[in-house]
C-alpha cells in the first residue's frame, strides 16, 4: 500500500475534474441495464400468464423509455 510520502507531489496534487458527460453515460447504461432485466422478467411473466405482473412490468419499462436498440450495439 502507497502512502502520501511514496507519491510523486506532481500526482497526489492533481485534482480529480468531473466530467457530468460520463455520469450521463453511465447513468444511460444502468437504465439501459434496468429496462434488460424489467424484460427479461417480463418474458417469465408472460410464459407464466401472471397478468398482474405483465401489467406491471410493461409500465415500469415504458416509465425507462425504451431506445429500440438491442443490447450491444
Amino acid at each position: 500500500m502507497e502512502t502520501a510520502d511514496s507519491i510523486p507531489a506532481s500526482i497526489a496534487s492533481a485534482q480529480v475534474a468531473y466530467d457530468p458527460s460520463r455520469h450521463a453515460v453511465r447513468t444511460f447504461s444502468e437504465a439501459e441495464q434496468q429496462i434488460e432485466k424489467l424484460e427479461f422478467a417480463l418474458a417469465i411473466a408472460l410464459g407464466k400468464g401472471d397478468s398482474a405482473a405483465i401489467e406491471r412490468l410493461r409500465q415500469r419499462i415504458a416509465e425507462l423509455g425504451v431506445s429500440g436498440q438491442e443490447p450491444g450495439t
